[in-house]
């Protein structure tokens, strides 16, 4: 085979690498002449354990990972380029290798000799660096195990754990941004989110909150690129939660200027991504405007999240989106009604009312939203849909039907509805239920014309008047 028939295969594996086309992968290593021997094994034993790890038979999976470490050690033991790019990827599936079948200690062996720190700096393709990636993923987590099983701070300290996922997510994010300069249409890995999120989760743990929310506002800084909108969804969610519920007004700390962060990364290292530059930036001026802002990228994102899912065929895609969807509703619901912005809770509701029609949490939210905007007749069709087996909700909207809607006749046979419904621990409710049926019946007292119906809804309103006066 000729050097330039090589080389073009060589590309072409390459790129079926990048793509994930394991099917390819296979087809063009084998094809490898002997000089390309460590990339030719290294690429099947590669390809095995990307398919292993998706398979759900365990005897198959089994068999496929071992099948994998035999071309990897394979790889290893061949004379040529020991020095070479290919080897050093050879041993990084090693230890990932290793870290699968549990072997922590052996893992964590074989990444020193590789001595990551020292390639991080050289020029790697982009193979190269996404296992070099995962590698310091599969690192910390390794380091994260033992520490638990050793129960001692000595063996591993949180700040090399967390500098492990730190520079695996700095390389990914690295990635992103090359892949956005590029034709290709990727995404992270599952193993590349995990180091993004865990390295919050473990500052968070340990008590660093001004260091986890800092790390959220970087990756959220550099990570404005196609294919990263599940990463931003789940990143803006956190940072959210954890400024409404984790952080004091007195310990909040405000963004820093696009300058000064600019200048304090590049001082970091050529793998350490490239925050985006905007012509307008707003900088939030407090807690809840930075919470209000992560809540509306979260919105702007999980409702497109939420109209590709719709015509997805994986009912667990749906099941995530309607997961996230509660959370973010439940978290605009406290801010905005806190500071009584019932009108844009009530837009923002009815936007994923479009993808989520059937669901009775967002229907009663929505519902709920509206009565507090004042839009009584919108708000009490709305619960309608909804309120059934709920009394707390079918007392609200016995209300609106009272006050606000003149309809008495609804708001009695609500309230019969509600009594039928009674169990033993809603039995408290009760009082109130009589209560509202008392007064919706003297309403139609007042209303009625004829002397036999006033006489009528007079005494069921002193009944119901009296049994409530006697449970409340």
């Amino acid at each position: 085979m000729s050097a330039k028939a090589s080389l073009r295969i060589v590309e072409l594996l390459e790129r079926a690498r990048i793509e994930g086309d394991w099917t390819h992968v296979s087809q063009y290593a084998e094809q490898l002449p002997r000089e390309y021997s460590v990339l030719k094994f290294a690429s099947l034993g590669e390809c095995l354990l990307e398919q292993s790890q998706g398979q759900l038979n365990y005897k198959i999976s089994h068999n496929s990972l071992h099948l994998a470490k035999d071309y990897i050690n394979k790889a290893l033991v061949t004379k040529q380029e020991r020095d070479g790019q290919y080897y050093k990827e050879a041993m990084l599936l090693q230890a990932k290798t290793n870290y699968i079948q549990g072997k922590f200690l052996e893992c964590l062996e074989v990444l020193e000799k590789v001595d990551m720190d020292s390639m991080k700096k050289d020029v790697l393709s982009f193979n190269a660096s996404r296992a070099l990636a995962d590698a310091y993923v599969y690192k910390g987590m390794a380091m994260e195990y033992l520490q638990i099983v050793a129960h001692s701070e000595e063996v591993y300290t949180v700040e090399e754990i967390v500098s492990c996922y730190e520079t695996a997510g700095d390389l990914g994010l690295e990635l992103l941004n090359s892949i956005s300069r590029s034709t290709l249409n990727l995404t992270l890995s599952g193993v590349l989110e995990i180091a993004l999120l865990r390295s919050f989760l473990l500052q968070m743990q340990h008590g660093m909150v001004e260091k986890g929310i800092a790390r959220l506002r970087k990756i959220l800084q550099t990570s404005d690129v196609p294919g990263s909108d599940s990463l931003r969804l789940t990143l803006t969610l956190t940072l959210a939660h954890v400024l409404l519920h984790g952080v004091p007004d007195n310990q909040w700390t405000p963004l820093a200027h696009h300058s000064n962060a600019s200048d304090t990364l590049t001082k970091r290292g050529r793998n350490t991504p490239t925050l985006k530059k905007y012509e307008t930036v707003f900088y939030p001026c407090n807690k809840v405007e930075e919470a209000l802002l992560s809540l509306l990228i979260s919105q702007a994102l999980l409702y497109k999240e939420g109209c590709v899912s719709l015509h997805s065929e994986e009912n667990t895609e749906y099941e995530l989106t309607r997961k996230r969807c509660h959370a973010l509703l439940n978290m605009l619901v406290s801010l905005l009604a806190k500071f009584s912005q019932y009108r844009p809770l009530a837009d923002t509701i009815e936007k994923f009312l479009k993808f989520s029609h059937s669901d009775e949490h967002i229907c009663k939210q929505f519902g709920l939203a509206l009565i507090s905007a004042q839009q009584y007749a919108r708000g009490a069709a709305a619960l309608e849909k909804c309120h059934s087996g709920d009394i707390p909700i079918s007392l609200v909207l016995a209300k609106v039907y009272i006050r606000h809607l003149q309809r008495y006749q609804d708001a009695i046979d609500l309230c019969a509805e509600c009594l039928a419904a009674l169990t033993p621990a809603t039995q408290f409710m009760k009082s109130r239920i009589l209560l509202y049926r008392g007064v919706a019946e003297a309403a139609l007292c007042r209303a009625s014309r004829l002397p036999e119906d006033k006489n009528k809804y007079n005494r069921r309103c002193i009944s119901s008047l009296s049994e409530c006066y006697t449970l409340d």
